[in-house]
């Protein structure tokens, strides 16, 4: 143990001036060294968290006249700026900022607030706290942090939360829906095949029966958005999806943006789904439209067959020579400036506003043309508008919605019990079926239709149930009548369910799983099919 001594020393004289001792007064100091090494020790290492800290920090004077900034709020301003006002050096305004909380800061409050910098246009969250100075004034030690980003994230979340509930919302009508389609659509072709081809009434028919298709579609579109399932990529002939999603484009777009669509391409099949198809073209619509809000504009969307020979090959990445479908989006907007359109596709990144746009739409496109093992290029020229060119490689397959179709539809003789708790459903089915030469027992009530088979399983030889029923769903209906006779095939048809899907409907046991509504020709095929596999 030691101590530090202050030692002062004076000479003692005689009266001649002579020094004759030395007087000296020793002072223990060793606390009062300990603190002040403490204080420097505690001053470094305030400035390296200040220094260390990611956040832009500052400290104002009560005149608002900066008094000290952090490394990062001087990489912020460019410069060292103690002395200048903050409102001048920081927000580069000319007078006190409307946002100013110094007052309650010299109050001793602590004030946390978020603002949009309107030189920038991105946000800040700014922490606001009195720092109490040993002469008596107050300052404020203000932390700015940069939270554009997460709001981004926010907004994202609120977004995928508002598409749940549209697919909750969805998920729950489908079923109900359906039930309707599937009404509409079979009277209609049960009408058109009692109509002579003579009679004008066929043709309105006609008419019903594919606008009951496309409705079937567009529930199909809204219910896919809403899974969360990796995607299933079956041949699809592109074409018919993209004149169906210019359709809904041209109901969401300003009037004062015209539509040209040049679609060359009517057969051709590509490996892919609609729900990515219709992602790609309302995410390149959209952008497109937002390029021209300023005034009247044209849209341009063409689809046409290309072969890549071993020159052509070279415009684009990863292709190897041989035939594609082009989908070109086109618009005459402001076109994209030069210095950033190598970062478009890149997620986050966009020049709208926050709250207009996310920066994910082109990384989407561009993530599902790369799954698709195409390829996409981005052409401009400022003020003359952009042209996005997709490409997606042809499959020599046919598309699987005319795989089976014929002129003909498969008949029969068996006996089928249906089961639809949808009364109208139910004596259409019946119909059909009949039509088609079969024997129907129809019944809307599941525990009936149970009772049935109980007593008379040995009459039927297939089944064919919806799933949502009031008193017993479509799975316990099959356990049940799987207990009496378990080979019997069970067809399930329902509206939607999110319960189920094709995968689990086989893993249940259901011979087949169809999703309501059906075309004449559909339901002949899935009950022959059935019915043929449970004899082999």
């Amino acid at each position: 143990t030691f101590v530090l001594l202050e030692i002062d020393e004076s000479p003692i004289k005689d009266e001649n001036g002579i020094v004759v001792g030395i007087a000296g007064a020793a002072r223990d100091v060793t606390m009062r060294k300990k603190a002040e090494q403490a204080l420097r020790a505690s001053d470094e290492k305030y400035r390296l968290i200040m220094a260390s800290m990611k956040d832009a920090v500052y400290i104002t004077s009560k005149e608002r006249r900066i008094e000290y900034t952090n490394p990062r709020m001087i990489e912020k301003i460019g410069r060292d700026a103690i002395g200048e006002y903050c409102y001048k050096a920081i927000f580069e305004n000319d007078t006190q900022c409307a946002w100013c909380i110094l007052d309650q800061v010299q109050h001793g409050k602590c004030v946390e607030f978020e603002f949009e910098n309107p030189k920038d246009s991105r946000f800040y969250t700014v922490i606001n706290t009195p720092v109490f100075n040993t002469d008596g004034t107050i300052s404020k030690l203000g932390i700015i942090r940069d939270i554009t980003d997460q709001r981004k994230i926010e907004l994202m979340l609120r977004q995928s939360q508002k598409m749940e509930a549209i697919g909750t919302l969805a998920g729950g009508v489908a079923h109900e829906f359906n039930n309707i389609l599937a009404i509409i659509l079979g009277n209609a072709e049960l009408a058109i095949g009692g109509v002579p081809e003579w009679n004008p009434a066929k043709n309105f028919l006609e008419e019903i029966r594919k606008a009951s298709l496309r409705a079937k579609n567009i529930v199909r579109q809204i219910l896919s958005f809403a899974r969360k399932m990796p995607p299933v990529y079956k041949p699809l002939e592109i074409g018919a999806v993209v004149k169906e999603a210019l359709r809904l484009i041209r109901a969401t777009i300003p009037a004062n943006i015209e539509i040209h669509q040049r679609i060359r391409c009517d057969s051709e099949v590509i490996l892919s789904n609609p729900t990515e198809i219709n992602q790609i073209i309302m995410n390149l619509c959209s952008n497109a439209v937002h390029a021209m809000e300023e005034g009247t504009g044209i849209l341009e969307i063409h689809l046409e067959v290309v072969f890549l020979d071993n020159l052509s090959v070279a415009r684009y990445e990863d292709l190897t020579t041989g035939k594609y479908v082009k989908l070109t989006v086109k618009d005459t907007g402001s076109g994209i400036d030069p210095a950033i359109i190598d970062r478009i596709f890149d997620p986050y990144f966009t020049t709208k506003n926050v709250d207009k746009g996310l920066g994910m739409g082109l990384a989407v496109v561009f993530g599902i043309v790369k799954e698709h093992e195409g390829a996409i290029k981005v052409m401009s020229e400022i003020g003359k508008g952009a042209a996005v060119e997709i490409l997606f490689p042809v499959a020599e397959v046919q598309s699987e919605e005319k795989v089976g179709q014929s002129d003909h539809l498969p008949t029969g003789t068996e006996c089928i019990l249906f089961v639809d708790d949808e009364e109208s459903l139910v004596e259409l089915a019946q119909k059909l079926l009949e039509r088609l030469g079969y024997k129907v027992e129809a019944k809307t009530n599941p525990a009936e239709a149970l009772r049935l088979f109980q007593e008379k399983s040995d009459k039927f030889d297939l089944v064919i149930t919806d799933m949502a029923m009031p008193v017993m769903t479509g799975d316990r209906l099959l356990k049940e009548i799987t207990k009496i006779k378990p080979n019997i095939p069970i067809i399930l048809c329902t509206g939607h369910s999110d319960r189920i899907d094709g995968v689990k409907a086989k893993e249940m046991g259901f011979a087949i799983c169809a999703m309501k509504p059906l075309e004449h020709a559909s339901l002949a095929g899935i009950v022959r099919a059935a019915l043929d596999k449970a004899k082999e």
